[in-house]
């Protein structure tokens, strides 16, 4: 059944997410739950980070450029979560 596979995402920096295996979703979470969640985790704290106002110039543009590679990553991330 569809519903209870689970599709990876390999990111590589400065890259468009790829979709690159399918897995039972157990197996999925139990691999990769944690490396999805540091992704996660990074992504909220760029969002923070840019929307305190703290961050300036080259911080600011890094930040933004970082924000803007994860953004892909982090909405495949969330949808597959909720699907499941």
């Amino acid at each position: 059944m569809a519903g209870d596979r689970a599709v990876g995402i390999a990111y590589i920096h400065g890259r468009l997410p790829f979709i690159v295996w399918a897995l039972p979703l157990s197996d999925f979470e139990t691999r990769f739950g944690e490396p999805l969640a540091k992704v996660m985790l990074r992504f909220d704290e760029l969002r923070d980070g840019l929307a305190s106002g703290a961050l300036v110039g080259d911080a600011f543009v890094k930040a933004s450029q970082e924000y803007a590679e994860l953004e892909p990553v982090a909405v495949a991330i969330t949808e597959m979560r909720r699907a499941h």
